[in-house]
């Protein structure tokens, strides 16, 4: 991996561009919606929403990677404490997850949304 100073740039770079997008969405967020076109404004205040979401995940990454750096444990997987690929870390530098332990992670992710919740009988489509 390259010279994690210009990491910390970069990153430094990007979350103040992603605070900016986040504050435009709130605004859009936040207003009223219009009597004329409900549906259309819901919609727009709906994916608003998500949007601002997406934008605190990636800021709360973004951070956390600019601490691992700080500390020296950038590129070092979280989970399972081995390297992470160089080339990972050149194309997605937030990320905290070496690959297999990513793929570990989002097949938990999977297997947890596909589970059904307690009290409820299975469907005979599952």
């Amino acid at each position: 991996m390259g010279d994690t100073k210009e990491v910390r740039k970069d990153l430094l770079k990007l979350q103040e561009e992603l605070r900016r997008e986040k504050s435009r969405l709130e605004m859009l967020r936040s207003t009223p919606l219009c009597k004329d076109d409900l549906a259309q404004d819901a919609c727009t205040q709906n994916v608003a929403v998500q949007a601002v979401k997406n934008k605190t995940e990636m800021l709360q990454k973004i951070a956390a990677t600019i601490g691992r750096i700080d500390n020296g444990t950038f590129g070092i997987c979280t989970r399972c404490h081995e390297d992470i690929a160089p080339r990972r870390l050149e194309f997605v530098p937030y990320e905290a997850f070496c690959f297999s332990c990513q793929q570990r992670q989002e097949s938990k992710g999977r297997d947890s949304a596909q589970s059904i919740p307690a009290g409820l009988t299975q469907p005979a489509f599952w």
